[in-house]
């Protein structure tokens, strides 16, 4: 298929997936929506970040995407 015989919308990801990045799915609380976008955009922008904490909204406490949660049972029922 010629350049000229791909929709707009396949062109536009195919120049989204040559800069590097990668479109994906994903079902997330409409509550962090806002979270969700404004760390994707930033991300995107500034290619050296990267996501490592997140925060409680009830708590406020810090949890660290690298190691396991307190409490967490690795998978095991």
């Amino acid at each position: 298929m010629s350049s000229s015989q791909l929709s707009r919308n396949q062109r536009y990801e195919i120049s989204k997936r040559s800069q590097g990045l990668e479109k994906i799915t994903l079902w997330i609380p409409t509550s962090a929506l806002a979270d969700f976008q404004l760390a994707a955009s930033l991300c995107c922008e500034n290619r050296d970040l990267v996501l490592g904490n997140l925060r409680s909204s009830k708590t406020g406490r810090a949890v660290s995407l690298r190691h396991a949660v307190t409490g967490d049972n690795g998978g095991r029922s």
